[in-house]
């Protein structure tokens, strides 16, 4: 099979917002905070209430600030909820003033900076930031604390207490005092297990799990959201955020929860449809024991495996989530207007994925200190990302190891370059000529690999064959049913060689092959088959519009991975369902989906524009019905694209239109804008920005919120660039 592109680009995730200052700038009090029970066994989750803070220093208000007149005079005073929200109505936005508020942890809105609601049991106040004071009065941050308090826990705590839009608020905290008086659950019903056994176990079989935190996650703001645990048969990821924060990397802990299954709820559906059954975890857990020492995670069973042989590991078969394997393997770091994507790639530099983020990657930015070097990964695909296109794994780097001097061993290097190279050029059935340039060289830098030779031979030629001219070879297919034909694949490299052989046949694949047109005007959910040329990619879909001489419609791959093998001229036969897309009972677009490629005819051909219509930018901008979507329209029109990192493309009437009320981001003149999720997807027209030219457009409205302009390509007259695949 020819293997997919690491850059499936999944969603980006939110920009870092949180704020790791929100508890400095402390005024007043110099209290210690660190817990006196130093106990390393069973500290963090005891049943019984016990104070684990023992107050020194003074507790009083500061009166270094200009804060409000109101300040009661009772200063040492330790305040209840209720009072506290009372005296904060009184004291506004402006106080600054330092007060002790004791209360019930009842909430985390973010576990990572201690961002809590505190409850007397009758009222509740928001606390932005809570940190502790070492020995030395210095910060400790609330992940850092040497025992973190939780749901249920009574604390102590001094910080501004003000109101923010009206609401009751402390802010700039300090921790004075903890008393453990949560209730630990029940552990009646739950069984020890391995996490091999856990792994295989039922959806919500309930499990008491022992082994080592290897790594922590977060969600957005940096907030912990759960970690990964290893014992000594296997790893899988712990959801849950007071779970996570009582704990180290290191720690030896042990956890209580239930087994799941997750899926997104918005990707469920699609998950269903691809047969991914979700990623393995435990939820509703709870932390039962911890060591509070350091130790190294147990790599005896961790299985020795590539990056390619993870991606091609299919989910209906096998559900690796969460397991961690050992590769060697290349980071890679790409940054874009707001965010940073890490890429976990094969050594071949290409084949991978991105690393799961939720925070633009910031949550990654050690990985900094590993780009672009050949590394010891032990690497977890956390979760698939679901779409109508296939699943794709995300990768969360566990651990990462350097390899000091590393050299590869160019002994291997010809079989490496079978299966990384060459063997993924063919297809075990063609419809016809693939007119295809082989790879006949092969290199790798960082490898050390240079000028590897790669040489072909076939058992029947009148099946198939290769051809070289002007220093190319090409592989070709002839129309012969009923033979096969096998390929053998040599790699050599200073004496030493591999083979490998392919077994390849045609096929027919024209039986039942209606126009465009007649899929066009087909039943909803009715499948057909049709035959035409590639003219240029949907964006923001793995797709394309194909073009006859009686029509054109947008095609929505069933498995993103064959757009890997096409290209814009490529001749197709194209197997899909007649739908009709929108939002909810609304449908504004036409579209074969779930399409798969029966097989490629030819390539490098031009495509027939017999059906194309020729229209005005104004009369794009006017259109409103979903017939609309089942054409391609040529227009002249003036390109122009906005500023900024989210930066749109726009056809206008003309240069005049454009012109009309501009100011650098709003345009009222005739126009119509472009179909994009990112303006490097309007890359190929910059040739032609700033200037009237010819556009072949479709109108597009698959969310049933705007019609708009998906450009198939640009001429200026004298040269024509397409929307390419790719």
């Amino acid at each position: 099979m020819k293997l997919t592109s690491k850059r499936r680009a999944g969603l980006i995730s939110l920009a870092l917002v949180a704020m790791l200052t929100a508890g400095c700038n402390r005024t007043g009090s110099s209290v210690s905070t660190t817990p006196s029970n130093n106990s390393q066994a069973s500290t963090t989750q005891p049943s019984d209430k016990t104070s684990t803070t023992t107050t020194t220093g003074s507790t009083t208000p500061s009166n270094s600030s200009t804060g409000s007149s109101t300040t009661p005079d009772d200063s040492d005073k330790v305040y209840s909820v209720t009072e506290a929200n009372d005296l904060a109505a009184t004291l506004g936005e402006d106080n600054t003033t330092e007060y002790i508020v004791k209360g019930s942890i009842k909430s985390f809105a973010n576990y990572y900076y201690g961002q809590i609601t505190l409850t007397d049991g009758t009222n509740d106040i928001s606390v932005y930031g809570l940190r502790g004071l070492d020995s030395e009065g210095k910060d400790v941050y609330f992940d850092k604390l040497e025992y973190v308090p939780i749901v249920g826990d009574t604390i102590t705590i001094k910080g501004v207490l003000h109101t923010y839009k009206g609401t009751p608020e402390l802010k700039t905290c300090h921790i004075q005092e903890i008393e453990k008086t949560h209730t630990a659950p029940s552990q009646e019903g739950y069984q020890e297990s391995t996490i091999a056994a856990a792994r295989a176990a039922a959806v919500t079989t309930k499990v008491k799990l022992t082994g080592i935190v290897s790594y922590h996650t977060r969600t957005q703001k940096m907030n912990y959201n759960g970690f990964y645990l290893i014992d000594n048969t296997g790893s899988i990821f712990v959801y849950g955020g007071m779970t996570t924060i009582q704990t180290k990397i290191g720690n030896k802990v042990t956890v209580i929860g239930e087994v799941e299954h997750f899926i997104a709820s918005n990707e469920q559906s699609l998950a269903e449809q691809n047969g991914y059954q979700g990623s393995i975890q435990i939820s509703n857990t709870y932390l039962i024991d911890n060591d509070n020492q350091t130790h190294d995670f147990d790599k005896s069973w961790i299985q020795e495996s590539t990056v390619k042989k993870i991606m091609e590991t299919d989910v209906k078969e096998k559900n690796i989530t969460t397991d961690v394997f050992k590769v060697k393997a290349i980071i890679k770091k790409k940054e874009g207007g707001s965010f940073v994507n890490y890429y976990v790639d094969d050594l071949d530099g290409y084949t991978g994925s991105y690393v799961y983020t939720s925070n633009s990657g910031s949550d990654f930015s050690y990985l900094d200190d590993y780009l672009d070097q050949v590394l010891n990964v032990y690497l977890s695909p956390i979760n698939c990302k679901s779409t109508a296109s296939g699943c794709v794994y995300r990768f969360i780097p566990v651990a990462v190891e350097k390899i000091e001097n590393y050299v590869y061993d160019l002994n291997e290097a010809p079989q490496f370059a079978l299966d990384y190279i060459a063997m993924d050029q063919f297809k075990s059935e063609y419809a016809g000529d693939p007119d295809l340039e082989v790879k006949t060289t092969y290199s790798n830098e960082l490898l050390g690999i240079s000028d590897l030779s790669i040489s072909y031979t076939s058992d029947n030629e009148s099946l198939a064959y290769f051809k070289t001219e002007e220093g190319k070879t090409t592989f070709h297919v002839n129309k012969v049913e009923s033979q096969t034909a096998t390929i053998t694949v040599t790699a050599s490299l200073n004496g030493k060689t591999a083979t490998d052989s392919i077994t390849i046949k045609y096929f027919n694949p024209l039986e039942g092959v209606k126009t465009v047109n007649e899929a066009i005007t087909a039943a909803v959910n009715d499948t057909v088959k049709i035959r035409g040329v590639i003219s240029g990619k949907v964006m923001n879909k793995a797709g394309f519009y194909v073009v006859d001489n009686t029509g054109s419609i947008a095609c929505l791959v069933k498995d993103s991975d064959v757009m890997n093998d096409l290209s814009v001229g490529d001749e197709v036969v194209i197997s899909g369902t007649r739908d009709e897309q929108g939002k909810d009972t609304s449908k504004t677009q036409i579209v074969l989906s779930s399409c798969e490629v029966v097989g490629t005819l030819s390539t490098k051909n031009d495509y027939s524009t017999t059906s194309f219509e020729s229209k005005s930018v104004a009369d794009l901008a006017a259109m409103n019905s979903i017939e609309d979507t089942a054409k391609i329209y040529t227009v002249s029109a003036y390109l122009i694209k906005t500023d900024g990192n989210y930066g749109q493309l726009y056809l206008f009437e003309n240069e005049e239109e454009f012109n009309k009320g501009k100011d650098g981001k709003n345009y009222k003149g005739i126009c119509i804008r472009g179909y994009s999720s990112s303006p490097n997807q309007f890359a190929f027209t910059e040739p032609y920005l700033n200037k009237q030219t010819t556009v072949e457009v479709a109108i597009v409205n698959f969310n049933g919120k705007a019609f708009l302009a998906n450009v198939i390509s640009v001429s200026d007259g004298t040269n024509k660039v397409n929307n390419p695949l790719h």
